[in-house]
């Protein structure tokens, strides 16, 4: 068993484990099934902001997008 036959959510679980975005894009190239999780991944994404900003940034982010006023906001 390789690890693109693995179930979306035991991907999203190792996906999320990877802490290093260049290390996140060399295990996004091994297959298009990890490529266009990791692209579709919106816990991966606001853990790798929160990560990068800090969690007060990303707030003030949000407030200031108007998170919650739409669905594409409610990052």
């Amino acid at each position: 068993m390789d690890v693109c036959s693995l179930e979306i959510e035991l991907l999203e679980a190792i996906i999320l484990a990877i802490k290093s975005p260049p290390d996140l894009i060399a295990f996004a190239s091994t297959c298009t099934t990890l490529h266009s999780t990791i692209q579709s991944s919106t816990p991966l994404w606001r853990q790798l902001t929160v990560a990068l900003l800090g969690a007060p940034l990303v707030e003030l982010h949000k407030t200031a997008w108007g998170a919650g006023q739409s669905a594409d906001a409610a990052f």
